[in-house]
């Protein structure tokens, strides 16, 4: 009855204080979450990119430090599908931001580059995990330029039975691999394989990173294999001259 009686400006009033306190505390802090997830939802996706690709790089950086082999194959995906994103976020129109959009495409790369290398390095320092970091190096980039690095610690860890089927995935992306054509002639004793090989060790340079005894070692074996494997799949097609010609190639090797 007071309330009917109140002027109608106070009435407004009071019905404003009655409904702002019949709003709980609990209700306030669901509607301020609704808000910040609206906020999240409404950033432009490169923001959200941009945070998730410096995580991720953060992450497996720490990872490979560590030589940690399960996350970094874990993070390795991750962060490679990030990279990827952002370095394919179309140049901007607004011109103030092109030089901001030039350097996380750059960055990105650069995670990009150091990912792949961080499977690479990790399956060489964890022979048992070799199998799971390279082919998951070999997802990401069949023509990365550091399969090269961890090929021979992979087909190792394939052992006799799977080499052959691991030499093929690398030479699909890295048709010059000298461990896996070397693993493919002598695991089918085909010469093609082999003459491929000796092509290969004839003319290709000493790996960055390795002694000049360990590649001269290494060239010595590959080529002598090649020619003997070569040589002895001649003998097999009856084609004497070639036969004769790939063995006694290999005999300096031997």
């Amino acid at each position: 009855l007071l309330y009917s009686r109140l002027p109608s400006r106070d009435r407004r009033e009071r019905s404003t204080n009655v409904g702002y306190n019949l709003v709980s505390r609990n209700h306030r802090e669901v509607f301020m979450r609704f808000l910040i997830t609206l906020c999240i939802f409404l950033l432009p996706a490169g923001a959200a990119f941009a945070d998730e690709l410096d995580d991720n790089y953060a992450a497996i950086k720490q990872a490979e430090q560590k030589k940690d082999p399960d996350q970094v194959t874990k993070l390795a995906l991750e962060t490679s599908k990030s990279a990827k994103a952002e370095a394919a976020r179309p140049q901007p129109s607004d011109s103030s931001e092109v030089e901001h959009w030039k350097q996380r495409v750059e960055f990105a790369r650069e995670v990009e580059d150091f990912t792949e290398y961080s499977l690479s390095t990790t399956a060489i320092a964890n022979p048992s995990k070799a199998v799971e970091l390279v082919d998951t190096l070999i997802q990401i980039n069949p023509k990365s330029k550091y399969l090269g690095l961890a090929a021979s610690t992979y087909l190792q860890a394939l052992g006799p039975k799977r080499q052959t089927e691991g030499a093929q995935k690398i030479l699909s992306g890295d048709p010059n691999s000298e461990d896996a054509l070397f693993a493919m002639a002598s695991g089918t004793m085909n010469g093609a394989y082999a003459t491929r090989l000796v092509n290969v060790m004839k003319s290709k340079a000493k790996p960055e990173g390795m002694s000049e005894a360990d590649w001269d070692k290494k060239k010595a074996l590959f080529l002598g294999e090649g020619y003997y494997i070569a040589g002895a799949a001649a003998c097999t097609k009856s084609t004497w001259t070639d036969c004769d010609r790939d063995l006694r190639a290999a005999l300096p090797y031997v």
